[in-house]
């Protein structure tokens, strides 16, 4: 139980700087609210209604990255180009293809499914990695 611990909380922290650096002005973060409808105002990064939003999307890496580490353990899946492979299956086989959906629905604009599921992709493969090199 506690092997998993430091790995899984690695992953967390890592996914949530590879997603404060994808969503911010630099990389993505401006096209991004654009194609949301929101305002450079609407996200207050040091107010008080963030926080809640940040525990809840780190508490979701967590999760995401319990699974994938369950599913590492099941296949014996070992190393870190192994973990990034069985990520990218798992990126594409479940995010990918939900997220997709979720946008030809939802009428989104093709950009902004590639920057959402872009950033899980960067994230699932650096758990992949953290995983198949602690694991």
């Amino acid at each position: 139980m506690y092997a998993v611990v430091l790995p899984l909380l690695l992953g967390g922290v890592v996914s949530t700087v590879i997603g404060a650096v994808w969503y911010s002005p630099a990389l993505f973060g401006t096209q991004w609210m654009k194609m949301m409808g929101m305002k450079k105002g609407d996200m207050k990064p040091t107010g008080a209604d963030m926080m809640p939003l940040m525990i809840g999307s780190f508490l979701a890496q967590l999760l995401m990255g319990y699974v994938l580490w369950s599913l590492m353990k099941m296949l014996g899946a070992a190393g870190p180009t192994t973990g990034a492979q069985l990520a990218f299956l798992t990126w594409l086989g479940f995010v990918a293809t939900t997220s997709l959906v979720n946008a030809i629905y939802g009428k989104k604009p093709m950009k902004l499914f590639l920057i959402d599921v872009g950033y899980h992709l960067a994230s699932l493969l650096s758990m992949g990695v953290i995983f198949g090199l602690m694991g």
